[in-house]
């Protein structure tokens, strides 16, 4: 179904879906919180590893950025994530980088530090 579907199909769902997208849990689904919690234990053995290969959909692929990014977790819906490409993510020490990958060609690259002091992010976009 296209957004505009749902809309229509589903006004008040589609209404609580874009008030809190981040709490707002589908019908026999989760939420963005639900999903938080579910990878709380997956993301710190990422953090234990070296190289770990992650497939998976774009929500959880937002919230594991999110949550390297230092995001607040409210803010982790709207990541973005460019549909049908492969992500890598690289720690090194304080410095995170993301890389994206479409058909095999490097669609973006950012770099992330974040900031010990203040809690916020450096975002160098080169």
């Amino acid at each position: 179904m296209t957004y505009e579907e749902i809309a229509e199909m589903y006004p008040e769902d589609f209404r609580d879906r874009d008030a809190d997208k981040f709490n707002y849990r589908y019908r026999g689904g989760e939420s963005y919180r639900d999903v938080v919690v579910r990878l709380e234990p997956v993301i710190m053995e990422l953090e234990r590893q070296e190289n770990v290969l992650v497939v998976c959909h774009q929500a959880i692929l937002r919230c594991i950025l999110g949550y390297f990014m230092s995001l607040p977790q409210e803010d982790y819906p709207y990541v973005d994530i460019p549909l049908h490409t492969v992500t890598s993510i690289r720690l090194h020490g304080l410095i995170i980088g993301f890389e994206t990958y479409a058909e095999g060609v490097l669609y973006s690259y950012r770099k992330v530090a974040p900031l010990v002091m203040t809690g916020g992010l450096i975002l160098d976009y080169t």
